[in-house]
């Protein structure tokens, strides 16, 4: 396996603006500094999910199943949607506070919830991954785990790093009504249109 190639092409996957990017800025912003790096460790998390599937091949049913991908497409729309009521519900003020073990519980398993529902990356992941896998090798699933635990590490990362340069945007933010009211919007927003982007 080219460890190097892999690294440069997932870095550029990473990076990429998408939901999971989107929904990591907009916590970060609205949150605080801590809640962006418990929602990035979810985000991160998740792709354990498609790790697994894809070194025993769930991943390759599910990219093949018409069925499967329209199911994890409308649960994954329906959370999303959730998640555009929730915030626009959100009349807090941005903040800089810390977060209880609850608060921070329920930002990480959003994040994994935002990562396993999003049907483009299981997609991804049948596409992505086989590329840098060696088909002679003896350890096939040892080979997928390894691939797939230097991805979460750079996930990780690279969205630790989105989520500190957000919220350190967002403190010259805080405490104001205006500011708070159009970042609510704007994740509300969001979330809506990635929810209908799913089904495109």
């Amino acid at each position: 396996m080219n460890y190097i190639d892999f690294m440069i092409a997932a870095l550029c996957v990473i990076a990429m603006p998408g939901q999971d990017v989107m929904y990591l800025i907009s916590q970060s912003i609205s949150n605080s500094r801590k809640a962006g790096l418990f929602t990035a460790f979810g985000l991160a998390s998740g792709n354990i999910v498609h790790t697994t599937a894809i070194a025993f091949g769930f991943s390759y049913v599910v990219a093949n199943s018409p069925v499967l991908l329209t199911a994890i497409k409308f649960v994954g729309a329906a959370y999303l949607i959730y998640l555009s009521i929730v915030f626009f519900r959100d009349k807090s003020l941005l903040t800089t506070q810390k977060i209880d073990k609850r608060a921070a519980r329920q930002l990480y398993f959003r994040g994994v919830a935002m990562n396993v529902l999003n049907a483009k990356a299981w997609l991804f992941a049948v596409l992505f991954f086989p590329q840098f896998l060696n088909p002679q090798s003896v350890t096939p699933i040892l080979d997928v785990y390894v691939l797939g635990i230097i991805f979460i590490i750079m996930t990780l990362i690279v969205f630790s790093t989105f989520a500190f340069l957000a919220s350190s945007f967002a403190e010259k933010l805080v405490n104001s009504e205006r500011a708070a009211n159009i970042i609510r919007y704007f994740k509300s927003v969001t979330m809506l249109l990635i929810a209908i982007y799913l089904f495109l």
